[in-house]
């Protein structure tokens, strides 16, 4: 992902007046960059699947994800300025999103606030670190498919017929 996120705000950065300790304009524009990045890459993974297993001789089936890319077509807004606040429909959409691409990778979203509204700096870690989950559930689904295709592509031939009629000796 393009900006690490970041998850270890603490009480003493808003005591102290950070930057961790404020959330604005450059976690806005993370966030959704973040979810832009991970929508895409989770709606272009069955292709990348199917053409690793054609690689193989195997047909993967998209079935198998257990979510459906075509509804990652997510809006998404990576321009905020200082100073923007978004609106009830901005922060629904907002956190919408950061929960759509967690829901389909079932991902643990129970520390993901509900509301921007009063925002506290475990709620911006909650909204970052179900992200961060996020994120490393769709690498390691990428190579689990991979590595089943991998196993399929090598017990092929051991099951004892190579062409249909032709066995191996």
């Amino acid at each position: 992902m393009a900006d690490k996120l970041i998850t270890d705000r603490t009480a003493g950065d808003v005591q102290r007046e950070t930057a961790k300790g404020f959330y604005n304009a450059s976690d806005l524009n993370r966030v959704e960059g973040a979810v832009e990045e991970l929508a895409r890459l989770l709606r272009e993974l069955p292709g990348l699947l199917t053409a690793y297993g054609k690689g193989l001789g195997i047909d993967w089936r998209q079935s198998r994800l257990g979510y459906d890319p075509a509804a990652l077509e997510l809006r998404t807004r990576t321009d905020w300025a200082m100073g923007d606040i978004p609106d009830s429909g901005e922060a629904d959409r907002y956190l919408g999103n950061v929960l759509a691409v967690c829901k389909a990778l079932r991902v643990d979203t129970r520390d993901l606030p509900w509301t921007l509204d009063r925002l506290t700096w475990s709620g911006a870690n909650g909204i970052e670190a179900s992200l961060d989950r996020a994120q490393k559930a769709r690498y390691a689904l990428e190579e689990r498919e991979k590595d089943r295709l991998d196993r399929t592509a090598q017990a092929w031939p051991m099951a004892g017929e190579i062409f249909t009629g032709e066995l191996m000796e």
